[in-house]
């Protein structure tokens, strides 16, 4: 990348191997790859001539659209990756022996943060990926940015608007009020990291004049996008702690065509709906 892109520094070992985050195993959503051969037979998708579905992908995908289809403003389909921890700030250690979509989320936290070395790794991976897919149609592209996000209080509750400003250029980028529609929260107890998807609407507005701000972070991110994916890795530095948290976060690059493919779905259309959510399995 850049000669301006940051690195990550640590005083710690990098963590082994082993410690790395993990890729979750899924079946090949091409059908005709599922069909195995053994000693020369054809072996059938089953006894029924059906495909198994993978109900996990589903009910991600029917979450999605569910609170997607509707929102009146720019959506945001976002996914994070990090842990969720119990009332004693230990990673939460539940009930099931697999990946598991959590109905009810009464006494966890999620905390989307990991070690500068895993930060580091996934870097890495991304930065090869991006070098072996330059020469061809679906290359990855690449950004790095460093922003300042200040946030000002609006009306009642907890709404508050974001002005976002590039901190190379010192001009504002973005004003929008960000409003949480809902969050999806998976547990992944064979993994190092759980995930939790969310979707935000994005409502435009102005910058605020002669109101006080109530909060600011900078962010120092790098940028990978590939079709309909983004992968941001951040590292964002607040001013209540001494070192900055590593965030690593997947967006749907283009929304819009997710709320186009559904509503195809929807209509019985071909619609590449299953092969989108697909990709969007994070962990």
């Amino acid at each position: 990348m850049s000669s301006d892109d940051f690195t990550h520094k640590s005083t710690t070992p990098e963590e082994p191997e082993s410690t790395r985050p993990l890729k979750r195993q899924r079946n090949d959503i091409d059908k005709e790859k599922s069909i195995k051969s053994v000693a020369g037979m054809k072996m059938e998708k089953s006894i029924f001539g059906l495909e198994p579905s993978d109900e996990f992908i589903k009910e991600v995908s029917d979450w999605i659209w569910k609170h997607a289809r509707n929102c009146e403003h720019k959506v945001e389909v976002e996914a994070k990756i990090g842990i969720f921890v119990d009332q004693t700030g230990q990673r939460a250690e539940l009930p099931v022996a697999v990946e598991t979509i959590l109905t009810n989320t009464d006494g966890l936290r999620f905390i989307s943060d990991m070690t500068i070395s895993q930060h580091k790794h996934y870097n890495k991976i991304l930065n090869d990926r991006t070098s072996q897919s330059s020469q061809t149609p679906t290359r990855i592209q690449y950004a790095h940015s460093k922003e300042l996000d200040s946030f000002y209080p609006i009306g009642k509750g907890q709404r508050k608007i974001r002005v976002t400003k590039d901190l190379r250029t010192d001009q504002v980028k973005d004003v929008i009020e960000k409003v949480r529609v809902a969050d999806l929260a998976i547990y992944s107890p064979k993994r190092l990291f759980d995930w939790r998807i969310s979707i935000n609407m994005e409502i435009p507005q102005t910058v605020p004049q002669n109101q006080n701000m109530t909060y600011s972070r900078k962010k120092d991110r790098l940028s990978y996008t590939q079709q309909e994916m983004q992968v941001d890795l951040t590292q964002v530095f607040s001013p209540n702690s001494e070192t900055p948290s590593h965030e690593l976060e997947l967006e749907m690059h283009r929304p819009k065509f997710l709320i186009e493919e559904g509503f195809k779905r929807e209509r019985g259309l071909p619609n590449m709906c299953k092969i989108y959510l697909f990709t969007y399995d994070v962990n």
